[in-house]
């Protein structure tokens, strides 16, 4: 495992440690609980842990190592995704189709904000001090994917 001993120690976390550790995932949640902290409290919170194992398990499979950028937009796709399929879940698994429709259909979901992320990001990386733009970025994403798969949202009671 290849690893950079002073950006794990800003976490708290040492690499003879992880490296002792079984496989890449319990890698990736022990990362993942020192740069979120270990006790989500809330959805938002929960899925952003989700998306850090599930960005950090795919970075460490990666050979060479991927780039800043990417590992950007591999975390703001999987954290999208975990958000969409909250709301299409039910689409996705319906019961309309065979198991194989339904992974062609997350398939299909987790390309597209994949390329929707990649295009919402473009030639302007944001910086990492700029929250609210990427907070921007997947609030746009989000209801896009959203839109496409055409979602009843909840309506809305008026005062």
């Amino acid at each position: 495992m290849q690893g950079d001993a002073d950006t794990l120690d800003t976490l708290g976390l040492r690499l003879d440690e992880l490296e002792a550790l079984d496989d890449d995932w319990d890698r990736a949640v022990a990362i993942a609980d020192a740069a979120t902290g270990d006790d989500p409290s809330g959805a938002e919170d929960e899925d952003a842990r989700w998306a850090s194992v599930q960005t950090v398990t795919w970075a460490l499979a990666q050979d060479p190592p991927p780039e800043p950028r990417e590992i950007v937009e591999q975390f703001l796709a999987d954290y999208i995704y975990r958000r969409v399929s909250y709301e299409i879940g039910h689409r996705l698994r319906d019961g309309s189709g065979d198991g194989a429709d339904s992974v062609m259909s997350e398939r299909s979901l987790r390309a597209g904000i994949r390329i929707s992320v990649r295009s919402e990001i473009g030639a302007e990386f944001p910086s990492t001090e700029s929250v609210g733009e990427l907070s921007e970025l997947v609030a746009r994403v989000f209801d896009y994917t959203i839109d496409v798969w055409d979602v009843q949202r909840p309506c809305q009671l008026s005062n």
